[in-house]
């Protein structure tokens, strides 16, 4: 009977030793993390608790990876691969943490995401994502300073994996790539407490690792790398609304893949959409029970409504019923005053309901349908200045301009103050840095570094060229690109550089991966010839 009952013939594995000491620490670790986080948190509301569960097992995650790395190092008695790599990374991105200290916070948005965060509340058009980097990172240590730190440890970890897998499809030193990562804009963004560089960084994995898959030899580990790669696009399509045809794109670039390949698709396919359906709709319902009847996208639709609105042929008349629903959540004279060609100011009532708030954004869709022209001239103007290819292009904010031109004029209290820099002169020089906020021989470098049209032309014409040699796989991968492309144009609230950051990305590292398979392939046609000859 105790035979039958053993564990092995359960079904159930035992823990080993090391998994035991690992469940062990953290059981010991949490209610000491509950206590100092009831010191620093408020709970106003019921939807803080399940923000403050959500970001408990996000943070309980990642020390347990955490320890799962340490442990093994100790085992080995040497820090060698991936782990290696990541802290050698981390090392070198902490003395830029330094020197802008506790960040790169550049707008004011950062402030009342801040704000919201120290009330477990999701900021009501930045969406969960961030709410849980802010609180996850403050888990670790009560400074505002964790949350760029936070981010700082996941982007030394993704590029560890960037660096190490570019090695592995090239054969080479990952030198372009390494450039690429510390380039001014990708760090800008990388010190900048936001989502931006998060979800830059994960798109050009996930594009990366569809590459790797395409041109690896080994069958048998295909299945395991594509569940892994199913999760890190489920995980993508959360962070960002327009990155969600993925559920449609990607299901076909498996099924190309595996067509490629000559193996059975449609369970594979099916596995990755359950995946992807069931993460977005849990994460879907979480978000909306943290926000209330707030939308993440209700910000997405002013600028357009100030470009129609300012039109000589606008009916009021026939369109009073939609205005008023759109007044209801955001004051028709606010957006009036408020907003220009390239940003909006206007901020939302309080008060409103979640049946106001869905009414606002079918009245606003209205609007856009019945007056298309507008909102593409609008989400136009907006593109070309965020992309450096406007005269009004050349401005990219700096912590020094964000301390003494907007917080003061917003209702974040004494958060400023506690955002405080180590040498104020120093951090504002650096961020004017990264910022290209200088000129050299009378050039202004905002036009050299932040030059992000440069590379979505060449995305644009490499996937042309993909085409033309028949490169199924870059055809794939650079579709992704350009479809994220205009559905950011389509969507994007105001202009701002962060929106095309992926494509900055993406569009440069693609050429280089292009260039290297592109050779490879001349080289093994020309090794052919001369076999023949």
């Amino acid at each position: 009977m105790t035979e039958i009952l053993s564990a092995e013939n359960m079904g159930v594995k035992k823990l080993s030793k090391a998994e035991l000491a690992r469940s062990l620490i953290l059981v010991a670790y949490l209610p000491i993390s509950i206590f100092f986080d009831l010191q620093n948190f408020s709970f106003p509301e019921p939807s803080s608790y399940l923000l403050y569960v959500v970001s408990k097992l996000v943070q309980l995650f990642l020390l347990y990876l955490l320890l799962k790395s340490v442990q093994t190092a100790i085992q080995k008695r040497c820090i060698d691969g991936k782990f290696r790599l990541a802290l050698i990374l981390f090392a070198v991105l902490f003395v830029g943490l330094l020197l802008l200290w506790p960040g790169n916070w550049v707008e004011v948005d950062e402030y009342k995401i801040y704000q919201y965060a120290l009330m477990l509340q999701v900021h009501p058009t930045r969406g969960l994502f961030i709410a849980v980097m802010y609180v996850a990172g403050l888990m670790f240590f009560f400074h505002p300073v964790m949350i760029s730190g936070f981010q700082l440890a996941l982007g030394a970890w993704i590029y560890a994996e960037l660096i190490q897998q570019c090695r592995k499809m090239t054969g080479r030193r990952a030198i372009p790539v390494v450039l690429l990562l510390f380039s001014p804009v990708t760090l800008y963004f990388l010190y900048q407490p936001m989502r931006t560089f998060l979800f830059g960084a994960l798109l050009l994995l996930f594009l990366q690792r569809y590459l790797l898959l395409w041109h690896q030899q080994e069958k048998s580990v295909l299945q395991k790398e594509v569940i892994k790669l199913s999760l890190l696009v489920a995980g993508l399509i959360c962070i960002r609304t327009e990155i969600k045809f993925l559920l449609l794109v990607y299901p076909i670039m498996l099924a190309v893949l595996f067509a490629r390949r000559k193996l059975a698709a449609v369970r594979q396919v099916v596995t990755a959409l359950l995946i992807m359906i069931l993460t977005l709709s849990g994460y879907t319902a979480c978000e909306r029970s943290c926000a209330g009847g707030d939308s993440p996208v209700a910000l997405n639709y002013v600028m357009p409504i100030y470009t129609i609105l300012q039109d000589p042929k606008f009916d009021r008349e026939a369109h009073r019923e939609e205005l008023e629903s759109i007044d209801r959540v955001y004051a028709i004279d606010e957006i009036m005053s408020q907003t220009n060609r390239a940003y909006t100011l206007a901020e939302p009532r309080d008060g409103y309901t979640k049946q106001e708030m869905n009414r606002f954004l079918t009245s606003s869709t209205k609007l856009i349908l019945a007056y298309p022209r507008d909102f593409l001239r609008c989400r136009w103007n907006e593109f070309v200045i965020s992309v450096g290819f406007d005269a009004e292009a050349g401005y990219i904010q700096t912590t020094e301009n964000v301390m003494s031109e907007h917080v003061k004029d917003w209702d974040v209290g004494d958060l400023p103050q506690r955002v405080k820099p180590l040498n104020a002169e120093l951090r504002n020089k650096v961020s004017k840095f990264l910022g290209g906020q200088f000129t050299v021989l009378g050039i202004n470098m905002n036009f050299v570094f932040w030059a992000l049209w440069l590379p979505i032309v060449i995305t644009t014409e490499l996937f042309l060229v993909a085409i033309w040699e028949k490169r199924i796989d870059f055809v794939l991968v650079l579709s992704v690109l350009l479809i994220e492309l205009v559905g950011i144009i389509l969507t994007a609230p105001v202009k701002y550089a962060m929106y095309y950051f992926a494509n900055y990305l993406g569009g440069w590292y693609l050429l280089y991966l292009y260039c290297f398979y592109r050779n490879q392939t001349r080289n093994s046609l020309d090794i052919r010839e001369k076999s023949v000859q």
